[in-house]
């Protein structure tokens, strides 16, 4: 009994593209199965797939009622990413959260505006799932960019990074 080779080898592999191209070269029906259908699943998976989100469904506990945390809640809704969806309580965020019915947690603290016109930087809490990351990381950079840029005109007498007008 003979023993079977199996190791590679270059040449015979060489010698199978070579019969393949020739079989393509016959059958014209191959060849646009061939070129095409990786074509096609290109074009409808790049459709059907997408990468940035809108409306993402967003908690909201706001202990501070006044105007600059009402600005950062419209300015983050108008980024496109982000749906509010207001609770009364901590416990109800989580409850939510951990259903899979919101898909952030924002959590903008009592005396939020208050420290803002002080100069000082409040914390905000955003708390996101991470089970799609590519997805949730576009939503959240745009929030860290809301929360980065949009003080520069609402906030009297400073700029963003807390330096008085001149």
């Amino acid at each position: 009994m003979k023993k079977i080779n199996f190791s590679f080898s270059v040449t015979r592999w060489i010698g199978v593209v070579i019969k393949e191209i020739h079989e393509l070269r016959r059958d014209k029906v191959s060849i646009s199965m061939v070129l095409l259908t990786p074509l096609f699943q290109l074009i409808i998976l790049g459709y059907a797939i997408n990468m940035d989100p809108h409306n993402l469904p967003t908690a909201l506990l706001n202990y501070d009622t006044e105007r600059m945390s009402q600005i950062f809640v419209t300015e983050a809704q108008n980024t496109g990413y982000f749906s509010m969806i207001p609770v009364d309580s901590e416990e109800a965020a989580q409850k939510a959260f951990v259903r899979g019915d919101v898909t952030f947690i924002v959590t903008i603290p009592e005396g939020f505006t208050r420290k803002l016109l002080r100069g000082e930087k409040p914390q905000l809490l955003i708390q996101g799932d991470a089970i799609d990351p590519i997805t949730t990381g576009n939503a959240l950079s745009a929030l860290v960019q809301v929360a980065k840029s949009m003080f520069q005109h609402d906030l009297p007498g400073r700029h963003a990074c807390g330096a008085k007008r001149g």
